[in-house]
């Protein structure tokens, strides 16, 4: 086998631009809203489809809550 160090470095360099581009934005932006499904997701390949508005809720995060008046 191969150490997990190596295991590790290899999962590492082929997620390169996920990791240093996509991911980050997350913590950049002033809002973010997230889709979370309250159904079983574990495997990908035997979802018939994506889960419908009643097996999700949206999670909404701002990043900073000065001077956002809610109703």
């Amino acid at each position: 086998g191969h150490s997990r160090e190596a295991v590790m470095d290899s999962v590492v360099r082929s997620m390169e631009d996920y990791i240093n581009y996509i991911t980050p934005q997350f913590s950049r932006t002033h809002l973010n809203f997230q889709r979370v499904p309250t159904v079983d997701t574990s495997n990908p390949f035997a979802a018939k489809g994506i889960p419908s508005l009643d097996e999700s809720f949206v999670v909404i995060h701002f990043r900073n809550l000065e001077g956002i008046d809610f109703p």
